[in-house]
């Protein structure tokens, strides 16, 4: 299954050996998802993510992928 959500971002608090890597925010079913990013991520630029799912052991969904999405989509 495809998803295409409205994101919301930030950075992580840098510390001694971190970058303060981005990550965004997503509504998944009613449920609020945090997906993580490489430090060199210009996530600000972006406002919207691609997400595939798939159905996991139980039948919860598994994010397999996410990619950011630039502009209107």
């Amino acid at each position: 299954m495809v998803w295409n959500l409205q994101i919301s971002y930030g950075h992580y608090a840098k510390k001694r050996n971190s970058c303060g890597a981005p990550y965004a925010n997503i509504a998944y079913m009613n449920l609020d998802k945090q997906l993580d990013f490489p430090c060199d991520t210009p996530i600000e630029k972006y406002s919207r993510v691609y997400i595939e799912t798939s159905k996991g052991y139980f039948g919860f969904d598994i994010i397999a992928n996410h990619t950011l999405i630039e502009g209107q989509w």
